[in-house]
């Protein structure tokens, strides 16, 4: 019964992004239906997407009972802890983004594998970022950068993660840590060739930028002939 409530709900979304506002009522009250029936038998997840569906759809006292109806359920795995993170993360308020946290932290105890928990700490980072909560924010990148695996095929999060240290260290006006970090973002990137081209645009410019600021006019020139060269290599 679960899939056939998912695909309801997804078929909703899906009409209500196309804007046919009318289809996506009609399926989201036939899922509505199915979930009223079977409540019992449904787990969070199933109600966390209805409460998805029922904010787009501006039906505010369905989606606060979904929500509700979530939390009494409690939550088990990834695609649920997924699930209420999207959902705060989305809201506004500092409330809602450290409960975003919170939840980051409890999907660590059951992340598979390094690589997925260095997504938790990185979307951690982003979050302590809305909150101007800079120092958490570099704890937190470094924790997804030594956890992220070195692995193009699976993402770009490890050179990534190291781009954003170096942002933070910048930001802090820590430019030796700074420029370390732009190094291995670089070096990491540079691996990959002609898949790396927009990464390498994001690595460069903010260390060009940085090595311009404490005079290293040359550090500044390699950066953005790298720049140039990469993104002429892989037209």
């Amino acid at each position: 019964m679960e899939k056939e409530i998912l695909l309801k709900l997804k078929v909703a979304s899906v009409l209500y992004e196309n804007g046919n506002k009318e289809k996506s009522l009609e399926h989201y009250m036939k899922a509505r239906h199915l979930i009223d029936e079977h409540k019992d038998s449904i787990g969070a997840f199933v109600f966390l997407e209805a409460c998805q569906v029922a904010k787009k759809l501006e039906k505010t006292s369905d989606q606060e009972a979904f929500l509700k109806r979530a939390k009494e359920k409690g939550f088990k795995t990834i695609d649920e802890y997924n699930a209420i993170i999207a959902h705060y993360a989305a809201e506004d308020g500092e409330d809602s983004v450290r409960m975003a946290i919170g939840h980051c932290k409890s999907a660590l105890k059951i992340a598979n594998n390094d690589n997925d928990r260095g997504l938790y700490y990185f979307r951690m980072a982003r979050l302590s970022e809305k909150l101007e909560d800079d120092m958490s924010a570099l704890l937190f990148y470094e924790k997804a950068y030594e956890h992220y695996l070195e692995d193009f095929d699976r993402g770009r999060g490890k050179p990534y993660a190291a781009l954003c240290v170096a942002k933070c260290h910048v930001k802090a006006g820590v430019y030796d840590k700074a420029f370390e970090y732009f190094d291995i973002a670089y070096n990491l990137t540079i691996k990959y060739d002609k898949r790396i081209c927009m990464l390498i645009m994001q690595i460069c410019e903010p260390a060009a930028m940085a090595k311009e600021k404490v005079g290293d006019l040359d550090g500044a020139m390699f950066y953005l002939n790298s720049a140039f060269e990469i993104t002429k290599r892989a037209e």
